[in-house]
């Protein structure tokens, strides 16, 4: 008598997103019996101004092998940095972004749906941030190809407050 299982959509639940970003394609590293691969792809946003996202969304590239995304924004450059002078797309890392500046401010897991704020309120996007998504790839994803996109809908109506993401998560 159990329920039918959940279907997820392959795009955007958004409707239309106010802003479309996606990593570079990517071929996972982590060899079955294996590590765990955890890697931080820099997205340059190009925001001119200040943005209340009212929804994010995470849609996974390869729902096969993206255990899960951590979403932060930096305006320091320094994960830009650290990015360059990785010769493949994105960089190795967990527990930190290199930079003190990173906020995190969304996160995917399988079976998420877009996050909606509610109304007045929303994360605030800095001007000319940087997205940076922190994946997950596990053992025995070897040479399985990953391009997760996030969207975002904006929400230029005046807001009460900004959100931060430790306000959801509490």
């Amino acid at each position: 008598q159990a329920p039918n299982p959940p279907i997820f959509k392959d795009g955007s639940e958004l409707g239309t997103p106010s802003l479309s970003l996606t990593m570079d394609e990517y071929t996972s590293e982590a060899a079955k019996g294996g590590n765990d691969e955890y890697r931080y792809f820099v997205i340059p946003s190009n925001l001119p101004i200040l943005k209340y996202a009212k929804a994010i969304e995470v849609i996974p590239g390869n729902r096969e092998i993206v255990h899960h995304v951590l979403v932060f924004q930096d305006t320091s450059r320094k994960p830009r940095l650290l990015d360059q002078a990785d010769p493949k797309p994105g960089f190795k890392g967990f527990g930190g972004t290199g930079s003190t500046t990173t906020q995190l401010i969304a996160a995917w897991v399988p079976g998420s749906r877009p996050t909606y704020f509610p109304a007045g309120m929303g994360i605030q996007l800095l001007p000319n941030t940087d997205i940076i998504l922190q994946i997950h790839y596990p053992a025995g994803s070897i040479g399985k190809k990953d391009k997760t996109k996030i969207n975002f809908l904006f929400d230029d109506s005046p807001f009460i407050r900004p959100l931060f993401f430790s306000d959801i998560i509490t």
